[in-house]
């Protein structure tokens, strides 16, 4: 990408864009080596476990919930084989979906929900869309709980917001290979 190849185009892989835009920006961020890379992936590891903590601690005492998070990130630290896996890219946005779920469960009226189910089902699909399962299948829940409850207009409402904020994320990841190498290769600069 810093000599103007785009994936995809020039170059052929099974993952998703995403990934190749997130590891260019750690790149960028450390060109020598790949410490860029696993900064970025420690930031998403952890918002990503802060999340999960929150959820646990919803429903278990602190010990268990502590205990709970150890055991996740030990997991993790063993199966991550190095890191920079698309697998471990992926449980930022993963995490960002159970969390709303979970929080429209305690409260219907959370309007932010339903496009942040939006914006990780398509942050997950193009990181690795065989992963993408989790997103749609809550928003579907969603969705049929909102029509029972409010009725077919409030679903969809909730369904179009929920599209739109995945469809804009799209277009943008779709936009990026013109703008993203060119945009981090002058800052670098």
């Amino acid at each position: 990408m810093t000599r103007g190849l785009v994936p995809y185009r020039d170059l052929w892989d099974h993952k998703g864009p995403l990934l190749y835009y997130l590891q260019f920006a750690g790149i960028s961020l450390h060109p020598a080596s790949t410490a860029g890379i696993g900064i970025l992936e420690a930031l998403a590891l952890s918002a990503a476990f802060f999340l999960l903590y929150r959820i646990i601690t919803s429903f278990a005492s602190s010990p268990i919930s502590l205990g709970i998070a150890l055991l996740s990130l030990v997991f993790v630290a063993h199966f991550s084989e190095g890191g920079n896996l698309c697998e471990s890219w992926t449980l930022l946005p993963l995490a960002g979906a159970h969390y709303p779920t979970w929080r429209w469960s305690e409260d219907r009226s959370a309007r932010w929900c339903a496009p942040l189910l939006g914006i990780c089902f398509a942050c997950i699909f193009w990181l690795r869309p065989n992963m993408a399962v989790f997103p749609p299948v809550a928003f579907l829940i969603v969705l049929y709980v909102i029509n029972k409850e409010r009725g077919p207009g409030a679903s969809l409402k909730i369904f179009a917001f929920a599209a739109t904020t995945a469809l804009a994320l799209t277009g943008i990841v779709l936009a990026l290979p013109r703008g993203f190498p060119l945009a981090l290769t002058s800052l670098a600069a």
